[in-house]
């Protein structure tokens, strides 16, 4: 059974017990809003880009290893993506 296929058995499975897991529903929420600083010029975003990505923009993504599997890690779930 795959890794989704388990999560999604293992949340019907705890959906039986509504009186258990409904007291943790408020804490299964984040805060989406979006803050943009004003003030701010593209040459400051690219100085950030330069200094803490700079491993991405190194890569040659025109060789194979470097573009079949493109990963980036959610921020607020903390888990891969493809």
């Amino acid at each position: 059974m795959s890794v989704e296929a388990q999560e999604i058995l293992i949340s019907c499975l705890i959906e039986l017990y509504p009186s258990l897991v409904d007291e943790f529903a408020s804490q299964m929420n984040t805060d989406e809003t979006l803050s943009i600083p004003g003030g701010k010029k593209i040459q400051d975003l690219l100085e950030v880009l330069q200094s803490k990505y700079r491993w991405a923009i190194d890569a040659d993504y025109s060789l194979a290893e470097n573009n079949y599997w493109f990963w980036y890690r959610s921020q607020d779930k903390e888990e891969p993506r493809l």
